[in-house]
């Protein structure tokens, strides 16, 4: 979808899903089910291990 304005035009995309009714923790630019896998998680990024 494009929508124009008077100087700009901006895209805009919607999407739209089910909820996962998970439990989320969020750390920064990392999101995990627990406390511990976003621990885990930045332990891995400090290795240079979170990319496998």
């Amino acid at each position: 979808m494009t929508i124009e304005g008077k100087e700009k035009r901006a895209k805009v995309l919607f999407l739209s899903g089910s909820p996962l009714k998970e439990e989320i923790a969020w750390g920064g630019p990392v999101v995990m089910n627990t406390r511990e896998e976003l621990q885990q998680a930045f332990k891995e990024l400090e290795e240079g291990t979170f990319i496998k």
